[in-house]
């Protein structure tokens, strides 16, 4: 019997939009309002997070664990095998 696990794939919906808005919330005023340097600052790291999070999510959507009698493969990006 061979079971396989991904992501659901409204909850990848629902993570990406949330990197999106929190992105938006944090560049959009860095780059259009004059708010000085360590305002630029305070908003660029929470932005910068929210990409990255984006990216691992956008990253997720294709991972897939199979699991049968042999083993465990990982596929997807970084496919893996372990016996």
């Amino acid at each position: 019997m061979t079971a396989t696990l991904r992501y659901v794939r409204r909850e990848l919906r629902a993570e990406l939009l949330r990197a999106g808005a929190g992105l938006a919330l944090c560049a959009l005023p860095a780059a259009f309002a004059d708010i000085g340097t360590i305002g630029l600052c305070v908003l660029a790291v929470p932005a910068a997070m929210f990409a990255a999070f984006g990216l691992r999510t956008w990253r997720n959507r294709s991972v897939a664990v199979a699991f049968d009698g042999e083993g465990i493969a990982l596929g997807g990006r970084g496919a893996a095998r372990m016996d």
